[in-house]
Formats: structure tokens, C-alpha cells, sequence
């Protein structure tokens, strides 16, 4: 397990020391989400003060995604501090959680059950906003959600949830405040700058946002303003 300069912990996890991981979290009274990945699936856990409060894996929440989670035999994770969550899905003390989604594995492992559901397809290109499928179209760009009253528009995805808890703060607690503060009304667009890790650019406007994700170390000003120039193309008729 190594530490990361910005974002936390991040390492690789056996079925059996991702129990740790969890506990760990829990026991150092973290608040944010821990990310783990599996063969292309990727599932989150979000804690508050070291409580476990929501989950998702493979398109289910709360403790039928940290049953999954648990069911994988081997995988890494990433530690984000300090991101937050508005779902609430789980109550339980982390040690009652692990061991009734523990003894459900083993049950259905007893039965010939899969323990973990296999990974969502992902949603055609041509199901995605149009702002969406724009943004990804420039280069340099990792990801991208439409974002409307803090939940991500046709994408159910953990990535796109991680995105809208992103856009929330970034919007609610930093672009908010400075429009206000510098007498600017409501900003149009905020960013979080970074060579080091994944940088976030919100585009606001009155019915929805689109949060785009932008490659660590890519020019974020020439990038915002293709995605701009990209978003203002109207489709040929």
C-alpha cells in the first residue's frame, strides 16, 4: 500500500486484504470514496468520518455493491479524500456490513451463485448528450457528464457519479462564492487545474452542467476553449 501525493492510499487488494482496506478506512476515520477496480469493473465506497455510507458496483448500491465488491478475488483501489456523496444507502456499522455480506457470498457460493454481478455494458455513444459525445470528441478529454440537479443524465455509472459529486462541489462551494464575491453574478465556467492528477472543468448554465474530466498535465485553457468551440458546432441539417 503506498501513499499518494494528492489523492490518498492506492494499492492492490487480494479478496481477503480488501476487508483490510475498508477496515482501515473505517478506523482512521476517513471521509471520501475509495475506488476499486477488477478486470475492467470498477466499484466506489463512500465514507464519512469512517462510517460507510453508500456503494456502488456493477449497477447496484448500498450493501448488494460491497457484497460484490468483496466477491472479487483480487483488485486495486484508490483513496479520494474528501470527496462527498448525497446518497445514503448504507446504516450499518462497517464490522455488522462485512460480516452479513460475507456470510451471503459464502451462502451463494455454497448454492453455485455467482457472488458479484458481471460489469454493465456500457451505454452507446449515440445514448450520450450531444455535449457529452462534443467534449470526449477533444483531445485531452478522460470524461464527461451532463450534470442536473446533482445526478449525472443518462449515465448510471459509478464514474459519472464520481463526476457529479465533483461538479457539486466545485460549483456549490468554489464557482458559486467567487462570482459572488467578486460581484460577477453566477460563473459560467470553473476549473481545478493540476499536472499531477486529473483535472475537472464545469460548464454551467440555468437547466444543467457538463462537467468534463481533462488528462493530468494537458493545457486546461486550450482545452476549455475547444470544448467550447466544439459545443457551439451545430449539426448539419
Amino acid at each position: 500500500m503506498a501513499a499518494g501525493k494528492v489523492q490518498g492510499f492506492e494499492g492492490s487488494v487480494s479478496a481477503q486484504s480488501l476487508v483490510d482496506v475498508l477496515q482501515f478506512q473505517s478506523a482512521s476515520r476517513f471521509s471520501g470514496s475509495v475506488v476499486f477496480h477488477h478486470e475492467g469493473r470498477e466499484a466506489s465506497v463512500h465514507f464519512v468520518q469512517g462510517d460507510v455510507v453508500h456503494a456502488e458496483a456493477g449497477g447496484v448500491r448500498g450493501e448488494a455493491a460491497i457484497q460484490a465488491i468483496l466477491g472479487w478475488p483480487t483488485g486495486s483501489f484508490r483513496a479520494h479524500a474528501n470527496v462527498a456523496t448525497f446518497a445514503r444507502t448504507i446504516d450499518k456499522r462497517l464490522d455488522h456490513l462485512l460480516l452479513d455480506c460475507l456470510r451471503r457470498i459464502d451462502e451463494a457460493r455454497r448454492d453455485g451463485v455467482a457472488a458479484s454481478p458481471p460489469p454493465p455494458a456500457a451505454a452507446p455513444a449515440r445514448h450520450r448528450p450531444s455535449a457529452v459525445q462534443k467534449a470526449l470528441g477533444v483531445a485531452g478529454t478522460t470524461a464527461a457528464a451532463v450534470i442536473k440537479k446533482g445526478a449525472p443524465l443518462h449515465d448510471p455509472s459509478p464514474e459519472a457519479a464520481a463526476l457529479a459529486v465533483r461538479c457539486v462541489q466545485l460549483g456549490e462551494r468554489l464557482a458559486a462564492p467567487l462570482g459572488r464575491l467578486l460581484g460577477l453574478g453566477e460563473l459560467q465556467i470553473a476549473a481545478i487545474s493540476s499536472e499531477a492528477s486529473e483535472q475537472l472543468l464545469l460548464f454551467r448554465t440555468q437547466e444543467a452542467d457538463l462537467a468534463v474530466t481533462v488528462a493530468p498535465g494537458a493545457p486546461l485553457v486550450e482545452t476549455e476553449a475547444a470544448i467550447r468551440r466544439a459545443l457551439s458546432v451545430q449539426p448539419a441539417r
